[in-house]
């Protein structure tokens, strides 16, 4: 019905983040999820690829991450834009000293 979000099949393809140390990676058929050893830290990927008309602006759904408190630890959540393709991200965390590492992480993802 709608064409404005297809899925990309490969959401790393022209991202520069493909291996990180020191974590295991769990392909989703529509996500990436990334956990240390000790899971206490979890990164998230999922990639929107926009087209159509002037219907709405990628750019409202990009911009500086939120960083939200929970009992169980904190999550970053943010979206940046790669051309036509949203690329969303939610890194949680449970200690608190991690957050500025979220925050480091989400910031140096740069497209090739």
């Amino acid at each position: 019905m709608f064409k404005w979000f297809k899925r990309k099949k490969s959401i790393l393809q022209n991202l520069d983040f493909e291996d990180i140390k020191g974590f295991e990676m769990f392909q989703n058929p529509d996500s990436l999820q990334y956990v240390n050893k000790d899971e206490s830290k979890v990164i998230y990927f999922s990639a929107l690829s926009v087209s159509g008309g002037d219907v709405f602006s990628i750019d409202s759904y990009v911009g500086k991450p939120t960083i939200i408190e929970y009992a169980s630890g904190w999550q970053l959540k943010g979206a940046k834009k790669f051309g036509n393709q949203i690329l969303i991200c939610v890194i949680s965390v449970s200690k608190k000293d991690d957050v500025e590492w979220a925050k480091i992480f989400f910031d140096s993802i740069t497209s090739r």
